[in-house]
This record gives structure tokens, sequence and C-alpha cells, in this order.
């Protein structure tokens, strides 16, 4: 499920540009910006100024790009190499990075928060140990990090909630199901779906809510079609949750659209099965569709 790193930079890259510029999906796509370095495992985070951070994936780099103007310069450096780690824009602007793997492949508990008017990171409280987790800005301006992996892909269930206020890490429950590889979707209600992943050394259906105001987990009475990991969770909006591609045993082609508190329905199919990609949905209500993972790295996109 490991995307190729040049074509997984160019995957965000685009998606950005689409969403900065408002406009049309190219009919070819064409190369943005040429990466300093291949990285893979990276994060791209699209700030309020209009730039791009970039960081870390093999390394404790960062660049800055300016989408459009054709810039990019190198960012201050992480304190720590990480890589499938998350990256979060927080209502104040700063972006916050949690866990994710060191060079050896431990499972890291620290954090780190970039200030993009200082242009500086500092130091964040230290959270629990894990690896490709999700990370999801609450309504209220906290983020809750869900599951993950510790070092040897074990997953795990615990999940915390940031505060910026407080500078703090409360725990926040445990997933009914540990797992790693799915995605975390906000809903309008202020809730939070997790759906899929990877549970007890293979591809699941099931799906939980969280609820921010009671702190607890409850698995849905309702799962996904197809078990899978590494898809991707678009909200669309006329309320519903467009679950495209991933991998079960090998890359899927399905998506569906799950609607919250009723249950899940087939979607359009993609073109090409993927997983490791992404989706950026688009200002006109459609869903791009880029890059990922099947027999090989993909270089294609597709609009559902």
């Amino acid at each position: 499920m490991n995307t190729s790193a040049p074509f997984r930079l160019f995957s965000l890259l685009l998606s950005a540009a689409l969403l900065i510029a408002g406009g049309a999906v190219p009919a070819r796509a064409g190369q943005l910006h040429a990466a300093a370095a291949a990285r893979s495992g990276h994060t791209a985070t699209l700030l309020r100024d209009g730039r791009l951070l970039i960081a870390g994936g093999d390394g404790a780099t960062t660049r800055l790009l300016t989408l459009g103007a054709a810039q990019a310069v190198d960012g201050p450096p992480l304190a720590t190499a990480r890589r499938q780690h998350t990256a979060t824009l927080l209502t104040d602007g700063r972006v916050l990075v949690a866990g994710g793997y060191d060079a050896l492949d431990n499972a890291l508990n620290s954090a780190e928060l970039f200030d993009p008017t200082s242009g500086q990171w500092q130091t964040g409280p230290t959270l629990s140990g894990r690896a490709r987790h999700t990370a999801t800005l609450l309504r209220d301006g906290r983020v809750l990090v869900a599951g993950g992996e510790l070092s040897g892909s074990a997953p795990i269930a615990s999940t915390q909630i940031y505060d910026p206020e407080s500078n703090q890490w409360q725990a926040a429950g445990s997933l009914k199901l540990a797992r790693t590889g799915h995605t975390a979707t906000l809903l309008a209600d202020g809730r939070v779906l997790v759906a899929g992943g990877v549970s007890g050394g293979q591809a699941i259906t099931r799906i939980e809510i969280f609820d921010p105001v009671t702190a607890s987990w409850t698995l849905a009475g309702y799962s996904l079609l197809a078990a899978r990991a590494g898809h991707t969770a678009t909200p669309r909006v006329d309320g519903r949750i467009l679950i495209a591609g991933g991998a079960n045993s090998g890359a899927l082609a399905s998506a569906e659209l799950v609607t919250p508190g009723v249950g899940s329905v087939a979607g359009p199919a993609l073109a090409a099965a993927r997983s490791g990609h992404t989706a950026t949905l688009l200002p006109d209500g459609r869903v791009l569709v880029t890059g990922g993972e099947g027999a090989a790295p993909l270089d294609s996109s597709e609009v559902l």
C-alpha cells in the first residue's frame, strides 16, 4: 500500500492547487513542481496563506511551496525525523505534527508545532507512541488522534485528544476495534466516523462513531460493504461519505457511499483499482482521485 514517493507528492500538489484555484480538472496532468528530494510517508498541509508545508518522510526535512508561483524553499527541519505521522492544520493557523515512525521503525510519542508566522517549530507535548493513525480536527478546535500501530505493525485501540489552549493531550477512550490504515471523517453534527482499516491481521468492514460530547466510542449498526484498508473517505455536499479504493489482499476498484446513521450502498467504481491514493472534493461537488498503487504505482487520476 506504499505509493511511489514522487507521484504521491504530485498527487498532493495537484489536489491543493485545484482547491486553491477552484478550477476545472485538467484533461492531462502535468508536473506542478519538482520535489527537492524523493520522499515517502510524508505529509502535505495547505496553510492559510496558500503555501503548502511538506514535512518528513524518511527524514526531518521540510519544504514550503507557493502554489501558482512555482516557488519552493527549504523549510525549518523537524526536531525528529519521522514518516507515517499526521499533520493537522489548527484553527489558529499552526500545524500539529504527531507520532510516526523514526528511522529505526520505532513508533514516536513526540509532537511538534509549526508556526507559519515565525517559521519555526516548537516542541509539543508527548502522546502515546503511534504511527499510521488518523488525526481529525474537531469543531471545537481540538484534535482527535485515533488508532494506528506500534513498532511491528501491531494495531492499537487507544485514542487521545489534543487541546491547543492547554497544550495537553487527554485520553479519549478506546476504539472498539484496534485498527490501522483506517479513515476518520468529521460529520456535520460534530461526531467522527471511523471506517475500515486492518484489525486482527485482516482488513475489516466495521464502522464506529466517536461522540466528543461524551468522549465515547460506539460500534455502528451498519458496516462497509467491502473490507478495506488504505482507502479514502471524502465527505460530499449531500452529507454522504464517498469511500473509495483501498486494499484487501489486493487493491480494490470498488467504491461505496455511506450515509451516517443509515448504512452504505455501492458507489461508482474506480477505473483503476488503487490504495494509498488521495481523494479531493472539487468545487463542483465531484471527487478527484489521484495516484496510489495497484499492481504497481499509478500515475493516473480520475473523477467520481
